[in-house]
């Protein structure tokens, strides 16, 4: 029996989201880490790819990799998946042995680049584009991936956006409204679409792990971020709150939601919001004495999607060094 896991993830202002599918499957470089994939060859044989297009055939073969192959289909998608928790995750989940489904928003370098990682190091990838916020760019966005790679077993969402750090007595509404539209609904937008789409499970009585959502909130959700982004941790606590409701709903159904709370994360985000030293201020106070890397939240990811996590839903995973 073959399987399918679909990541979402949603881009906006200064971070990332993303919608990723992916099953793994046995393969030559499952041994691989994410850091091994990250070597690169020159970009400047690689177009943009079209919205809700892939590669050229270059990138990807359906002769070996397509409808008519007997290697399971696994899809990544990340909107600015070229770096931090996005790009850690599509790597890890090529280096497992998962055929890779990059989203974007606008940087088709940055996704040529993640794609490329990945090819180099013997995976499978395309990009896609689209922008998750969006209702039509979601429907659309899971329409390609089933219509490329047949039936989704599992959902990442990740969207996610911050702003300039600063008390909520200075904050503009413009503002809050674009992290709430990206942050909130963008992400309920997903998990929406996930659940209509998911299969009941084929193990809900036990082993397998079912189909799988996993929603990004953040440590942010319970320490407040006071004088920084109260808007932004407000926006991660529906995060929190999704993953309760939606894992009561579709529980019956054997699919299993959870949650993954990223703490300081070695990522672009802090010098965005424009405070770059705020990851070694910060991270060095934690209990373990330093940051976290992207790809140890992208462990987690992988793990809650995984049949090793049959028995887990409902949960909230803090990687955050113990903070």
């Amino acid at each position: 029996m073959k399987f399918t896991l679909s990541l979402v993830t949603t881009t906006a202002l200064l971070a990332f989201a993303f919608i990723t599918s992916a099953h793994p499957v046995q393969d030559n470089n499952t041994n691989l880490t994410s850091a091994q994939l990250v070597q690169e060859d020159n970009m400047n044989d690689f177009g943009p790819a079209p919205r809700f297009g892939i590669f050229p055939n270059k990138m990807w073969c359906y002769k070996c990799h397509g409808y008519g192959s007997d290697r399971p289909r696994a899809w990544y998608c990340g909107k600015c998946a070229s770096r931090g928790i996005g790009r850690a995750t599509a790597l890890l989940a090529a280096a497992r042995g998962w055929n890779i489904l990059v989203n974007y928003a606008s940087d088709s370098a940055a996704a040529a680049s993640t794609v490329r990682a990945i090819e180099r190091a013997g995976g499978h990838a395309i990009a896609v584009q689209g922008d998750v916020s969006q209702e039509s760019d979601v429907l659309a966005l899971f329409d390609a991936m089933e219509e490329h790679f047949g039936l989704t077993q599992g959902v990442v969402v990740n969207a996610g956006i911050n702003a300039t750090s600063m008390p909520l007595a200075e904050m503009e509404v413009e503002r809050m409204r674009r992290v709430f539209e990206t942050n909130v609904l963008g992400a309920y937008l997903c998990a929406r679409e996930a659940a209509r789409r998911l299969p009941g499970s084929y193990g809900a009585s036990g082993g397998g792990g079912g189909p799988s959502i996993v929603l990004l909130s953040s440590a942010a959700a319970r320490l407040g971020s006071p004088n920084e982004c109260v808007d932004y941790a407000g926006s991660k606590g529906a995060i929190d709150t999704l993953c309760i409701g939606l894992s009561k709903e579709l529980g019956p159904k054997g699919v299993r939601v959870n949650a993954v709370r990223p703490g300081i994360i070695d990522t672009e985000i802090h010098a965005s919001v424009g405070d770059p030293e705020r990851l070694g201020r910060i991270g060095n106070q934690t209990p373990l004495g330093r940051p976290g890397s992207a790809e140890e939240v992208a462990q987690a990811i992988v793990w809650l999607l995984s049949p090793q996590a049959s028995y887990v839903t409902g949960t909230n995973i803090d990687v955050t060094g113990g903070r």
